[in-house]
């Protein structure tokens, strides 16, 4: 494991928090912007995902997502939240 996906896996657990608190306005703009650009068929790659925080706002307007980081932490985190809230018919 290299000092990047350290640094990252130890800010896992509180990265939402801290982003949030950061610049909750930034997160939101982008996903409105970026809402305006995907259809229905798209696949999406989200390079250096994160916790996902972005990633999932987009599941109910793309046909699927491959989400890829650099930390298997914060990558866990994501799939937690996206199996919390994918809801199959």
């Amino acid at each position: 494991m290299n000092k990047s996906e350290k640094f990252w896996n130890k800010l896992s657990g509180k990265y939402d928090t801290r982003a949030k608190k950061l610049g909750d306005h930034i997160y939101i703009e982008t996903v409105k912007i970026t809402k305006r650009h995907l259809h229905i068929n798209d696949i999406v790659l989200d390079y250096a995902c994160g916790t996902g925080i972005i990633t999932n706002e987009f599941s109910d307007n793309v046909k699927e997502i491959h989400a890829i980081d650099i930390s298997s932490g914060m990558i866990d985190v994501a799939k937690r939240k996206a199996s919390e809230t994918y809801n199959p018919i």
